[in-house]
């Protein structure tokens, strides 16, 4: 079986959540070692054969769990 070699990916920028004027937007806290904040609505497919890229972490569950529904909301 052959597989796609795309991923969806968020983009994490640096800051803080900016409170409920942004709904679709996941705040990390101190239980990942990346800071900033989950931009769920900004979606995105990536070619992780054709371009450079690294692990860094996972995500706690719960907190993927909401990028998840967020994510939903976004294609839906």
């Amino acid at each position: 079986m052959k597989t796609s070699p795309f991923a969806w990916v968020v983009p994490i920028s640096h800051g803080e959540l900016n409170g409920s004027n942004y709904p679709l937007h996941v705040q990390l806290d101190d239980r990942t070692k990346s800071d900033g904040v989950i931009y769920a609505e900004q979606l995105r497919s990536f070619d992780y054969k054709r371009r450079q890229w690294q692990f860094k972490e996972y995500l706690p569950s719960d907190l993927f769990e909401e990028v998840q529904k967020k994510i939903r909301l976004t294609i839906s």
